[in-house]
């Protein structure tokens, strides 16, 4: 190809060749002006990106000048330079994937249990908003409108995790050169943490007052979930969860859970009287929807209908398991089977050399829970049970 310092005279004068010749400009180094048997001019960059030749299609002339043509292969020779892919952008740019496309392919693709909890806040904050917007168009200022408006709905703990649901899908995006972004935008959304109302047990008067009107206002499904919450000290996403399968005789075995990993759960008189009153599903679930599913999740209008029936303005259904673990302290039940009936991750190395499952400690804590609740809920209890912050 023929090398000359090409002139704005010599764009407007060059004939066409029988075959597509490429002019390379000596003034502006990779600038090419290539001209087609047609007559028609363009010009063109090239640049290498991970040792490979790259091509970059400036603009077809006239629409662009000489002039704006190497100011722009100076710009992309300078990205390039830096370790970007100026072609690979400006295709990612016309043809980008959507928020929710990308979303789905992340979903698809990452199997971790912090995945599993992102697709809640995806479905209900994010993909309602966002999920038709090209994913490469996305910039800081739309995650700072998410962060707002869950702010103005009183939302302040939900904030952190949606906003972290949003930073993986692109992050992991970009790590998979889906999408072509130099930074994560979610990483310049500022946030006030709050505490939420969640992070408390419930007194000895509140459980009192509650217990009698759960079936009332909770109904025949969130009733015994509430309840076993309160006598396992499991969460409501593994207890609604549940299969019959898995229960045998006076144990509960969890194949998965937020801990990831198999888990037994000791089921007390009482919790088994409440599974005993429940109706077998064909579909094996203890606890399963209209289709024949576990829930999603508790529905709002519950929880607010608890609130309102029993007294308790800032009821959630996580205070069970502030309740069990104050509890559990408050009978004398050492802090690391307490740690064991609730599931908590468990540090150190020792637990690879432990091979010991804990039943008979986990067994006794529940059987004494069970014992102390219920003198709580007959008014027998000695204490006077009135906690705070858990």
């Amino acid at each position: 190809m023929p090398k000359r310092k090409i002139t704005d005279r010599f764009v407007r004068m060059v004939q066409p060749a029988s075959r597509d010749v490429i002019f390379w400009d000596t003034h502006q180094g990779g600038l090419g002006l290539k001209v087609t048997p047609k007559g028609t001019k363009s010009f063109t960059v090239y640049y290498r990106y991970k040792g490979r030749l790259r091509w970059y299609h400036i603009d077809r002339y006239p629409a662009i000048g000489l002039a704006e043509a190497r100011s722009i292969a100076k710009q992309v020779r300078a990205r390039a330079a830096l370790g970007q892919d100026p072609h690979g952008d400006k295709i990612a740019s016309r043809k980008g994937e959507t928020f929710t496309h990308l979303a789905e392919a992340y979903f698809a693709a990452c199997k971790h249990k912090s995945a599993k909890q992102y697709r809640g806040h995806w479905e209900r904050h994010l993909k309602p908003y966002l999920g038709s917007r090209k994913a490469v168009d996305l910039g800081t200022s739309e995650f700072v409108d998410v962060r707002n408006r869950l702010e103005r709905k009183g939302k302040h703990g939900t904030v952190g995790p949606v906003l972290a649901t949003a930073s993986a899908i692109i992050g992991w995006g970009i790590n998979e050169q889906r999408v072509r972004l130099s930074t994560n935008p979610v990483h310049g959304v500022k946030w006030e943490q709050r505490v939420t109302n969640n992070g408390r047990a419930l007194s000895g008067k509140e459980l009192i007052a509650l217990w009698p009107v759960l079936d009332e206002t909770a109904g025949p499904i969130w009733s015994p979930v509430f309840k076993l919450m309160l006598f396992t000290g499991q969460r409501h996403d593994e207890i609604r969860h549940m299969r019959w399968e898995h229960i045998e005789d006076d144990w509960w075995t969890q194949p998965t859970n937020k801990a990831d990993r198999v888990h037994r759960v000791y089921l007390s008189q009482t919790a088994r009287t409440i599974l005993g009153n429940l109706s077998p599903d064909e579909n094996g679930w203890v606890f399963p929807n209209t289709k024949g599913k576990p829930y999603a999740g508790i529905p709002t209008m519950i929880i607010q209908h608890v609130r309102k029936t029993s007294g308790i303005a800032d009821f959630r259904p996580h205070m069970f398991r502030h309740t069990v673990t104050t509890e559990l302290s408050r009978i004398g039940i050492d802090e690391k089977h307490a740690s064991r009936v609730l599931n908590h991750a468990e540090g150190g190395v020792t637990k690879r050399y432990r091979h010991y499952d804990f039943d008979r400690e986990k067994r006794q804590a529940l059987i004494s829970l069970e014992r102390h609740l219920l003198e709580i809920l007959s008014g027998t209890s000695s204490n006077d049970v009135s906690w705070n912050k858990g």
